[in-house]
């Protein structure tokens, strides 16, 4: 997907997430969704894949989060999925901690460890 439309999602759930006022929560919520969607081929597969209808997507975000996340988190997920963006969802998330970062005068370190 376009870095464009990337930057709008991020800054549309910033916003919201803003006006909720939680936004550091939402953004670490997204972000933990984001990795443990990275660790699973089949949901990642699934989410994107356009031949699931979006509703079934939705469900399945919505029973995966459902007591885990805020519900603005559920709806902000599930939003981005039934837009067709599943496939999408770790460069979002990876934006909005960026921006959401950025709005605070902070930066963001991915850190590494190896195990022996």
């Amino acid at each position: 997907m376009s870095d464009e439309k990337i930057q709008s999602y991020a800054q549309a759930i910033l916003a919201v997430a803003s006006a909720e006022s939680n936004a550091a929560q939402i953004e670490d919520e997204i972000y933990r969704f984001s990795q443990v969607l990275q660790s699973s081929e089949e949901l990642k597969s699934t989410l994107s894949d356009a031949s699931i209808p979006s509703t079934r997507r939705q469900q399945i975000v919505e029973d995966l989060l459902d007591g885990q996340v805020t519900q603005t988190t559920v709806a902000l997920v599930s939003m981005i999925v039934a837009a067709g963006m599943g496939g999408d969802i770790k460069a979002i998330a990876d934006k909005v901690v960026g921006l959401g970062a950025e709005s605070r005068d902070k930066a963001v370190a991915e850190v590494y460890s190896v195990v022996d």
